[in-house]
């Protein structure tokens, strides 16, 4: 059966109160230490996921931009062959 045991009761000496502080100066370092690293690991991934992102978006931009290049090209194209007279006769 269990009793109740005071807080009194628990630490007899000294010494269980310097074991306990003792105790609690080197874990609570531990415990930040190890919270710290997995904290930074989750930084460094969510970092390179970003740059892999950015990397994609950045080649479809790319891509896209070639398209619209080309198309200028052709549409100026077009128009020096056409000479101008149709895109006058549109926008009037």
């Amino acid at each position: 059966m269990y009793s109740w045991v005071s807080p009194s009761q628990t630490c007899h000496s000294g010494w269980d109160q310097q074991l306990l502080f003792s105790l609690t100066a080197i874990w609570v370092p531990v415990v930040y230490f190890l919270q710290r690293r997995k904290i930074e690991e989750a930084l460094r991934e969510a970092h390179d996921e970003l740059e892999v992102r950015v990397d994609e978006r950045t080649r479809e931009l790319a891509l896209v931009n070639k398209a619209l290049v080309e198309e200028v090209g052709e549409r100026r194209e077009t128009e020096r062959s056409l000479g101008f007279r149709s895109v006058v006769t549109i926008a009037r």
